[in-house]
C-alpha cells in the first residue's frame, strides 16, 4: 500500500508557494503602476494639490495593506513548511509593530492619532475602544479596560506573557 499523503502534503506545499510567489508579483506590478500614476498625476495636476494629497495618501494604504499582507502570507507559509524563525522576543520591537486591526477587527472610527474600535470585552453598539497609534497602547470608555498591545492579546487570548509575545511576534 502507497503512502500518497506525503505526496499530496509536497503538492498542497509547491501550490501555495507558487501561489505566494505570484501574489507577490502582482504587489510588486501594482506598486510600478501606482508610482507611475502619481508621477503622471502630479505633472497634470499640480493646481489641484488636495486631490493628489488623498490619492497619493489612499496610494500609499493600499501598498502599506499589501505589504502587511505578503507578511501575513509569508509567515503563514513558512509556519506551514516548518520554516518559522526561532529567534529571541524583543518586546518593544512587538510592541511597536503591533496592528490593532489584526487583533480587533477594522476599525469603526479613523483619526490621525487614534482608532476606535467595539470593545471586545462588552457588548456594544458604538465604538468605545480607542487604539493610540503613538503610545500604541488601548483604552475602553465603557469598560476601563486598558494596556498595550501585549496586555491586549493576553486579555483577547486568555494566555500569559510569553504566549502573547509569541503569538504578536
Amino acid at each position: 500500500m502507497h503512502d500518497y499523503s506525503s505526496l499530496l502534503i509536497k503538492d498542497s506545499a509547491s501550490i501555495f508557494w507558487a501561489k505566494i510567489k505570484e501574489f507577490e508579483e502582482y504587489i510588486k506590478e501594482e506598486k510600478i503602476y501606482i508610482d507611475n500614476l502619481c508621477k503622471k498625476i502630479v505633472v497634470t495636476l499640480e493646481k489641484d494639490c488636495w486631490s493628489l494629497y488623498a490619492f497619493k495618501e489612499n496610494a500609499e494604504q493600499r501598498i502599506l495593506n499589501d505589504e502587511k499582507q505578503i507578511k501575513r502570507f509569508t509567515f503563514f507559509r513558512n509556519t506551514c513548511l516548518g520554516k518559522a524563525k526561532k529567534s529571541t522576543i524583543n518586546i518593544e520591537q512587538i510592541k511597536e509593530n503591533s496592528d490593532p486591526e489584526l487583533l480587533l477587527g477594522k476599525a469603526k472610527v479613523r483619526n490621525q492619532h487614534t482608532l476606535f474600535f467595539n470593545c471586545i470585552f462588552h457588548n456594544e453598539k458604538s465604538p468605545s475602544m480607542a487604539w493610540y497609534k503613538k503610545s500604541k497602547s488601548f483604552f475602553c470608555f465603557g469598560c476601563n479596560a486598558h494596556g498595550d498591545a501585549i496586555d491586549l492579546a493576553m486579555k483577547l487570548f486568555d494566555c500569559d506573557f510569553k504566549e502573547a509575545c509569541r503569538r504578536l511576534s
